[in-house]
């Protein structure tokens, strides 16, 4: 649908319809200049790059430990039932998701 102040009538003269079309772009561009301005002011949230990777590369290097195989297969599907169905405890409140830490 078209903006109320484009409504042409058979009425209105050459000189009116000129005047509403330059209205109507004076309109457009301010709004378009104030979004332009918003856009420049944004996106220095969270600082410059020169500090990026500052904690990683600082934090000592830590050999990997050998870990124990996990199970598949029959044996992972009776580990996942035996964790979720049997041995969960039923108490009050709200439910804890299965990587909560809370005691």
């Amino acid at each position: 649908m078209p903006y109320p102040h484009r409504i042409l009538t058979e009425y209105d003269t050459s000189a009116d319809i000129a005047t509403k079309t330059q209205a109507a772009a004076a309109e457009k561009t301010s709004r378009s200049s104030l979004v332009d301005s918003e856009k420049r002011i944004m996106g220095k949230v969270h600082g410059s790059l020169a500090r990026a990777g500052k904690v990683r590369g600082q934090t000592p290097k830590v050999a990997k430990q050998d870990k124990k195989k996990k199970p598949r297969g029959r044996a992972h599907k009776r580990m996942q039932y035996n964790r979720r169905f049997v041995t969960a405890v039923v108490g009050f409140g709200k439910k804890r998701g299965p990587n909560s830490s809370e005691k």
